[in-house]
């Protein structure tokens, strides 16, 4: 992989599981859940899936399970990015 599309590739997952989060916070704190926006992220993964479980409305649920399920495809995503540039890092520099 080109270091170029390997950048452009971080910078676009990272910006794009910011936003993600982000909308994931504000959704926690608008159902009366306590958010940090600045620590704690692991708290909100714990306080999504109780919003997932206690809503009963089936839309709403769906589109928390997406926002759970897209986030840990973003993360999984980053760790493999970052384990992929440093195995490759020597091809780089």
């Amino acid at each position: 992989m080109k270091i170029e599309l390997f950048f452009i590739l971080t910078v676009i997952l990272v910006i794009g599981l910011n936003l993600l989060w982000y909308n994931i916070k504000g959704t926690l704190k608008e159902k009366g859940y306590e958010v940090s926006y600045f620590w704690r992220h692991g708290a909100d993964i714990v306080n999504l899936v109780k919003l997932i479980k206690c809503t009963e409305d089936s839309d709403k649920r769906r589109s928390y399970q997406l926002m759970l399920w897209f986030l840990i495809l973003g993360i999984v995503l980053f760790v493999g990015l970052a384990l992929l540039a440093f195995i490759n890092k020597s091809k780089w520099i």
